[in-house]
C-alpha cells in the first residue's frame, strides 16, 4: 500500500489475485467467476455502495455466450435509480451494455455499432451535444410523435435566451 493511502484492498502492477478459482488463467492479475448467462442480469461482478453500507448499489455485470449473435456477450452498467429500485436493491437499470456488436445506452442488447434507445415523449431522452459547460449551448437531436403510429425526428438548437428546431424529418421525409 502506498504510504499515506488508506485501502481496504489494494493491488500493485506485479501482484496477481485470483477469486473463486484453483489456478491462474492467463496471467490475469483478477479473474472474477461471477459472470451470467446470455439472457441472464442476476450477478453483479461488482458491486459500488453508499458510503460502506449495503444500500442504493450500482453494479457492473457480465453475460458469457457461445452464440453467434455478437450481442448476447455483454458487460453491463447498472445505475441505482430513486422511484425504480429500493435503497437495499442491487441497481436495475441497465443504462450502458457494451457488447461484440456495437454499444447500447438504454438498449441491452445493441444491434448497431452505436445504439441508443430514446423515448419520444421527452426530448431530453435524445442526444445532446453542448458546447459548454452551463448547458445554454447545445444541439439535441430526438424522435417525436408526427401521427398515429408516425414518427419523426427533430434537431433543436439551444442558445442563451432561445430555442428552435432546425431541422424536422417527418416519417415521409
Amino acid at each position: 500500500v502506498p504510504s499515506g493511502a488508506v485501502h481496504s484492498f489494494y493491488i500493485n502492477g506485479s501482484e496477481m489475485i485470483n477469486i473463486n478459482s484453483n489456478n491462474m488463467y492467463l496471467n490475469s492479475t483478477i479473474l472474477i467467476k461471477n459472470g451470467n448467462g446470455q439472457d441472464s442480469f442476476t450477478n453483479s461482478n461488482l458491486l459500488f455502495s453508499y458510503v460502506g453500507t449495503n444500500q442504493f448499489m450500482h453494479a457492473i455485470k457480465s453475460r458469457h455466450s457461445n452464440s453467434t449473435a455478437n450481442n448476447k456477450n455483454a458487460i453491463d452498467f447498472s445505475i441505482w435509480k430513486y422511484g425504480v429500485d429500493t435503497s437495499n436493491n442491487i441497481a436495475s437499470l441497465t443504462t450502458m451494455s457494451i457488447t461484440a456488436a456495437g454499444i447500447g445506452i438504454g438498449v441491452p442488447t445493441p444491434t448497431n455499432t452505436l445504439h441508443i434507445k430514446s423515448d419520444y415523449a421527452n426530448a431530453n431522452t435524445g442526444i445532446c451535444i453542448d458546447s459548454s459547460d452551463s448547458n445554454i449551448y447545445q444541439m439535441m437531436i430526438f424522435p417525436y410523435v408526427v401521427g398515429a403510429s408516425q414518427v419523426g425526428y427533430k434537431f433543436r438548437i439551444n442558445n442563451v435566451s432561445s430555442s428552435i428546431d432546425a431541422i424536422t424529418i417527418k416519417n415521409d421525409g
